[in-house]
């Protein structure tokens, strides 16, 4: 394990000693800079004065900063800390505070273009570009957030919310004006890496214009205290990943030595019975049960090495199998019993952790039928894309999110009743099934629900 390149000196610690190193060097310089500042106030100037404000501040916060962060919890104690007290000032029950900051924080390690430098594991499991894993990872981003989103805004008019006053935020312009600079490090890291730069040049770049667009004002300079501070954070923060990966480079290196991963995808297949759907239902409880408590790197390498292999044999696209099983190793950030990202924002917001982790699962519900989506259909990662039914399947997406966020928020226009609820929830789920039947069927029924509704209304 520690004398070969299979083990403890592989390419986990390869990749956490080169790029994840890199990015969380950058991460920290942006961090003592006042970049978190920065996303706070656009968060707030953006969406605070709409219904339900704080909590849309929540999820653009924490889409910002969690894909810098490689830490779900990490993403909610130092977010969570500004955004659940907002929340709870405007109305919403601490629990759901908690949760929307939980969720929207574990969404934040699936969120392009860093995706918490699992995304450069990735790369290098799968042997292909990393611009390819940014791209993939888009769509399923989008979707994930809007889910979010639709709950936060039907739990608002549920509970007759309203947002922050507009004399208490700040202005769009005068943010955009006093720091919008600090969005130029992100946007010369995403030029250079589609213009076919290496990931340790974009991160170099990165840290580079970080340094520079800072002296622009007094109050972002990098003085030698700050860079201290960006140095000591860092040291700290790579410390805890090198250690992860270099123990999972031991997994990685028994996997590969032993052959237990073949093992385990044919025992897969063969419960299975050869049947996906199975099989991928028994994937998605391995991958969030060996994930628990896991940062997003080192739940990636050990699902990636256990897990994914077994989709691989019965066929599935790798790319597709890689995200399924990353996607549901961060979901268990917010699966009981070890909700971790919940269970920190429960502390945060003074609410029951069990509680908190349930209305974190209810945001995300739809999130936990979309992997299934794209395992089938790969469009949806922008593979052997065509342009109508890659529209056609985020549409039914679309509404398929919408209609799960009606019957787990149980409010349209008003309250609906119990058996109406659990209508919707299916109407959702026929949508997201990747079967054309279901779409039809969904359509009829959620069309049905809508016109009962507006009929009594």
């Amino acid at each position: 394990m520690y004398l070969t390149y299979e083990g403890i000196f592989g390419v986990t610690l390869s990749v956490s000693s080169t790029f994840i190193y890199l990015f969380i060097l950058f991460s920290a310089f942006l961090e003592v800079c006042g970049a978190g500042e920065f996303f706070n106030d656009l968060a707030l100037a953006l969406a605070g004065s709409k219904r339900g404000g704080p909590a849309f501040v929540a999820v653009i916060a924490s889409a910002l900063m969690g894909t810098l962060s490689g830490s779900a919890v990490a993403n909610v104690a130092t977010t969570g800390s500004f955004t659940i007290p907002l929340m709870k000032r405007v109305g919403y029950k601490p629990h759901f505070a908690g949760a929307v900051e939980a969720a929207a924080s574990t969404g934040g390690q699936i969120m392009p273009p860093i995706m918490g430098a699992a995304a450069f594991l990735m790369a290098s499991f799968l042997q292909i570009s990393y611009v390819k894993i940014m791209i993939a990872a888009i769509i399923p981003a989008i979707l994930y957030y809007f889910a979010i989103a639709a709950n936060i805004y039907l739990e608002a008019r549920k509970l007759s919310l309203r947002g922050l006053p507009k004399e208490e935020l700040p202005s769009l312009k005068e943010v955009l004006i006093k720091k919008g600079y600090m969005m130029a490090p992100l946007i010369v890291i995403m030029y250079l890496l589609l213009t076919g730069r290496s990931p340790l040049m974009a991160g170099f770049g990165g840290i580079i214009t970080t340094i520079l667009v800072s002296y622009i004002r007094r109050e972002t300079r990098l003085t030698l205290r700050k860079l201290l501070k960006a140095f000591e954070e860092s040291a700290y923060s790579i410390l805890q990943v090198g250690i992860a990966c270099a123990a999972c480079g031991i997994i990685v290196g028994v996997a590969a030595v032993t052959g237990i991963g073949s093992v385990i995808a044919y025992s897969v297949i063969q419960i299975s019975g050869n049947v996906p759907l199975i099989a991928l239902f028994m994937i998605m409880a391995t991958c969030i049960i060996l994930s628990m408590g896991l940062p997003s790197t080192a739940l990636y390498i050990i699902v990636a090495t256990v897990a994914a292999p077994s989709l691989i044999k019965m066929g599935i696209l790798p790319l597709a199998a890689h995200f399924f099983v990353f996607y549901f190793g961060c979901l268990s950030n917010l699966t009981p019993p070890v909700a971790l990202a919940s269970y920190t924002a429960a502390g945060l917001a003074g609410s029951n952790p069990t509680k908190t982790a349930l209305a974190g699962l209810r945001l995300t519900l739809s999130s936990f039928i979309i992997p299934f989506i794209y395992t089938f259909n790969p469009m949806l990662l922008a593979q052997n894309i065509s342009l109508l039914p890659l529209l056609q399947q985020i549409g039914e997406c679309i509404v398929g999110i919408i209609a799960l966020a009606i019957g787990t928020t149980g409010y349209l226009w008003g309250e609906i009743r119990t058996w109406e609820r659990v209508l919707f929830i299916i109407s959702g789920i026929l949508f997201l099934i990747p079967l054309k039947m279901s779409s039809i069927y969904g359509i009829v029924l959620f069309s049905l629900l809508i016109i009962k509704e507006l009929w009594r209304r």
